[in-house]
């Protein structure tokens, strides 16, 4: 069974085929946008919310929104070996088409044309804060960022005669904020600057 990770690459791989270039220009503005679902993301806990609320709810604009301009997702030694095309990182644009196209809920096909079916539903059965908010040191690969460990187990119905693939682990979530203006009032508003795959291979 292809790890859920595995997957999401296919169809970046898929993604990078097609024409180049970002798919949506992150809003410089420093009043935030609205929040389709969730609470207004002041805190890190409250970020992690609507990241969570925005998976089992399969909106890609709330997804959007919570992430930062500079965000990068850090692959594990073994995905990058199986895909070494991709190379180590994910980029924002890259995940965004990610995330397009997982969130659709539409069958796709990979690179050398096998089905890769749609996922129709996704649940958190543990998404849990290990200790504290601590802040990443200089030499991090991403330095100088609010960061947590989170203990996960996903799961991502594929529907009809298709297995559930199921996520477990360890994910290392980073997290920053900026100065946003809300009725008024100063407020810290978060995005999530990144994520460190540390789940278990299947």
């Amino acid at each position: 069974m292809l790890k859920m990770k595995n997957l999401l690459l296919l169809v970046v791989a898929l993604s990078l085929m097609a024409a180049g270039g970002c798919i949506f220009s992150p809003d410089p503005d420093p009043t935030p946008p609205d929040t389709p679902v969730g609470v207004f993301p002041d805190t890190a806990d409250k970020l992690m919310v609507n990241f969570q609320t925005a998976y089992e709810t399969m909106d890609f604009d709330a997804f959007r929104k919570l992430v930062h301009p500079d965000y990068i997702t850090i692959l594990q030694a073994s995905t990058v070996s199986q895909f070494p095309d991709v190379g180590e990182t994910l980029d924002l644009s890259e995940e965004l088409r990610i995330h397009e196209r997982m969130f659709s809920k539409n069958d796709v096909t990979d690179p050398l044309g096998t089905l890769v079916p749609g996922v129709q539903e996704i649940s958190f059965q543990t998404f849990a804060r290990q200790g504290t908010w601590g802040l990443s040191p200089a030499n991090d690969r991403i330095p100088n960022a609010e960061t947590a460990l989170y203990d996960v187990v996903f799961l991502f119905e594929r529907g009809g005669l298709y297995s559930t693939l199921k996520v477990q682990g360890t994910i290392k979530f980073y997290v920053t904020h900026r100065d946003s203006v809300v009725g008024g009032l100063t407020k810290p508003y978060y995005q999530m600057l990144g994520q460190m795959d540390l789940t278990q291979d299947q």
